[in-house]
């Protein structure tokens, strides 16, 4: 009669209206003019300016062990983010299509204040423009996987951390 915890915890959003997770349970909101839009081949997307526009979804998104979206970006300046789940700037994991200081596409994770140093996974480049990637992310026990396109581009083992240590309160797409 205890409650099981169920190892195949999962969210979805399909953005077909707006930021509803797909089981009913998650959902997010859309700020600052963001919106779904109709995108030929893809259908209905999630767009975002670049700038002020993001999603905001709730604190339970942030435990995933794997994130995974499918990402058309049209360039911009360095450190935007495709995710960005955290705590401040002292706890926190996110994605970006451009590192600044590498120029590559870049997760990285530091899971506790001031105890742990930033773990990067860098893919050997920027994420391309104007065409749609498949990028994702997977930390499975103390090894973290960054894939575009299916390909794993970089991995790091013995640095990564459960992304529940992150303690995220802010997940913003």
């Amino acid at each position: 009669g205890w409650p099981a915890l169920v190892p195949d915890w999962r969210a979805f959003y399909p953005f077909e209206v707006d930021a509803r997770e797909a089981g009913g349970d998650y959902g997010g909101l859309l700020w600052r003019g963001a919106a779904v839009v109709d995108e030929g081949e893809r259908g209905r997307v999630l767009r975002l300016s670049g700038t002020n526009q993001y999603v905001t979804l709730p604190d339970a998104v942030a435990n995933a062990r794997t994130v995974a979206a499918w990402v058309k970006w049209e360039g911009g300046g360095d450190w935007q983010r495709i995710f960005d789940f955290g705590d401040g700037t002292d706890r926190y994991a996110y994605l970006t299509p451009r590192a600044g200081t590498s120029g590559r596409l870049r997760f990285a994770i530091t899971p506790e204040l001031s105890h742990q140093p930033e773990q990067v996974i860098d893919a050997p480049g920027p994420l391309p423009t104007g065409a749609w990637h498949h990028v994702a992310v997977t930390i499975e026990s103390q090894r973290g996987t960054l894939y575009l396109d299916g390909q794993a581009v970089g991995s790091r083992s013995g640095a990564a951390f459960a992304p529940w240590q992150v303690m995220a309160r802010t997940n913003y797409l």
